[in-house]
């Protein structure tokens, strides 16, 4: 028989810069050959903001497998597939994921122009469509005049 994924949420969302869990149980009689993770098709990479779990799955009737995003960007939107292999067939299943924001807080400027009485204040932001790193948003420019 093969194995079976216990009923799990088909799709997620979350928003810009939180934290994202993703987790399927897996039932099965037989030892797992293998337990994978897929990213829009591609190989998932791992990195200092993906981490993976994947249990032992020799002995025990059942288990389960996460994967969690730490500080979510719009480009870890898409559809992520477990995929299970085993002697006794393979079986996959898809979660896919909308990441919600429309900007990435950079970071916020304050200024003090020396020769005059101003102080700037401006939040730097970077749109989620951003099609590069180079791309910036100001929002909340505020020049205070000090006396």
């Amino acid at each position: 028989m093969p194995p079976t994924f216990q009923a799990h949420s088909s799709s997620v969302e979350v928003e810009v810069n939180q934290t994202v869990m993703l987790s399927v149980t897996i039932d099965y009689n037989y030892p797992l050959s293998g337990i994978s993770w897929i990213f829009n098709g591609n190989s998932l990479m791992v990195q200092s903001r993906v981490s993976v779990t994947i249990p032992p799955v020799f002995e025990n009737p059942s288990a389960t497998t996460s994967l969690q995003i730490n500080s979510v960007v719009p480009r870890d939107a898409g559809v992520y597939v477990v995929m299970v292999t085993s002697p006794a067939g393979d079986i996959n299943s898809s979660i896919t994921v909308d990441v919600t924001g429309t900007h990435i807080i950079i970071y916020t400027l304050i200024y003090t122009i020396s020769l005059f009485p101003f102080v700037v204040v401006a939040t730097i932001l970077q749109p989620t469509g951003a099609s590069s790193s180079l791309e910036y948003d100001i929002k909340y420019l505020v020049i205070i005049q000090v006396s």
